[in-house]
């Protein structure tokens, strides 16, 4: 029994959430006056960081519970940009946001499926002959030039050597990696976007 009773006391929980306390984000978002440090440190106005808010509020949104207040969406959405921004592990951007690195990666994770679920509503390719007017008219109204529909251009994503087929990873710039290519219309609007292709493949087959 004394054995039994040992056991239960090590499987306990020592403790439902470790103090880590960062409140620089819920002063900027409470103070108008630091409005000019959204950009710096999201690379986004409040403006537009509000308005991606409300479009993920409904996957986002938390219920309260009697054990903890739930984390915020724009907690949540700003966490799930700072990695984007910075490059940084979840660890990392975690604590700047005073959350553990499980539940950073978590929260990354559903802003960015969130995102992805509304991206036809959002990039939309040129079909129809009326929007390719429309498009080709934008280029040579804002740039001078005639019959440009859009303009594209790929970069090379840095990996770590897959586990198989890994020589189909491996490009001319002497590492491992996958091809990300995006296309835009006169007004840097992204109309479509691709990745996944083999580092060695040639920017004109993707």
């Amino acid at each position: 029994m004394a054995q039994m009773r040992q056991q239960n006391v090590q499987r306990r929980r020592r403790a439902w959430v470790w103090p880590r306390p960062q409140n620089w984000f819920k002063n900027l978002l409470a103070s108008p006056a630091l409005n000019f440090l959204w950009t710096e440190h999201l690379r986004v106005t409040r403006e537009s960081f509000e308005y991606l808010c409300d479009l993920v509020r409904v996957n986002l949104q938390k219920q309260h519970t009697r054990f903890r207040v739930p984390v915020s969406v724009e907690e949540r959405v700003a966490l799930a940009l700072w990695p984007l921004v910075t490059g940084n592990s979840y660890r990392s951007c975690g604590l700047q946001f005073g959350l553990g690195k499980s539940t950073a990666k978590i929260i990354c994770s559903e802003f960015e499926q969130a995102v992805f679920d509304l991206k036809d509503c959002f990039i939309t390719f040129p079909l129809t002959n009326e929007e390719i007017g429309e498009k080709i008219e934008e280029f040579e109204e804002l740039y001078g030039i005639s019959q440009i529909v859009r303009a594209f251009d790929g970069c090379h994503i840095e990996i770590n050597a897959p586990p198989q087929n890994h020589e189909d990873y491996f490009h001319r710039k002497q590492h491992y990696s996958i091809n990300l290519q995006a296309i835009v219309d006169a007004k840097l609007k992204f109309i479509h976007a691709t990745v996944g292709y083999p580092g060695s493949i040639h920017d004109a087959r993707v």
